[in-house]
């Protein structure tokens, strides 16, 4: 887990999918630097409960349970969900307080058959260990076209998280949203799009422009403002 302190409100973050979690502090630092003023940051692995091997097993159902004492801190406003772990505050939804705001980024809430092709074909190159062509193709996915490739190398511990990761969003299946869940993606993403969100037009799904799956570096600015006004209960200044 990673903390941040800031102000006196807290804001819970589920990471998405990370061949590792170590050293991601200053990445985390990075996206969310601009809340720090008003909220304090508590940032969790969304796989870690899986590192256990006697846990590998165990149902999304039971693995949400993890959170609920997260979830009850005192002065929680919000819960932020990155991919993968905004898949888990779905399946939480039902027990997360109404007065509690959700903001799931580039969460797929139902796997259309072109994310399905995309999470399959990874899968493959990760269960066949081609780790260099699995980490390109992933890259090439959730990165802008413009962006350089940078790859991490991953090692045995790594494919065996990510395939966790993309093996459990193919179970994935949420039709119905509690008026406190926010959905944000990128219009650009070549693999969360608006096809496997849902619902897809609704005042609380928003189409961050210029981005692709990763909105918070693509358009910061405009994320974070986002976040800001809705927590501030001024929706309508969005621009």
């Amino acid at each position: 887990m990673l903390t941040f302190r800031g102000g006196d409100k807290k804001i819970i973050i589920l990471s998405q999918i990370l061949p590792t979690f170590k050293n991601n502090d200053s990445w985390f630092k990075t996206q969310f630097e601009d809340l720090l003023k008003d909220y304090s940051l508590e940032i969790h692995d969304s796989l870690s409960f899986f590192e256990n091997p006697k846990r590998k097993n165990i149902a999304m159902v039971e693995y949400s349970k993890y959170f609920i004492d997260l979830v009850k801190q005192p002065n929680v406003d919000a819960l932020i969900g990155l991919s993968f772990g905004g898949a888990i505050l779905q399946n939480l939804a039902s027990i997360i307080p109404r007065p509690v705001k959700v903001f799931l980024m580039s969460t797929p809430a139902i796997i259309s058959t072109m994310l399905q092709e995309k999470l399959d074909l990874l899968i493959h190159l990760l269960k066949k260990r081609d780790a260099i062509l699995a980490e390109k193709t992933l890259l090439s996915l959730i990165t802008k076209e413009e962006t350089n490739l940078s790859l991490q190398h991953y090692d045995e511990p790594a494919i065996q998280r990510l395939l966790f990761g993309f093996q459990t969003l193919l179970t994935h299946h949420i039709t119905h949203q509690q008026p406190n869940i926010y959905n944000l993606y990128g219009d650009q993403s070549r693999l969360v799009t608006q096809a496997d969100i849902f619902p897809k037009e609704s005042p609380n799904t928003f189409s961050i422009p210029n981005a692709g799956m990763r909105i918070l570096e693509d358009n910061n600015a405009y994320v974070i403002q986002l976040l800001q006004t809705i927590m501030s209960h001024h929706l309508h200044t969005v621009v």
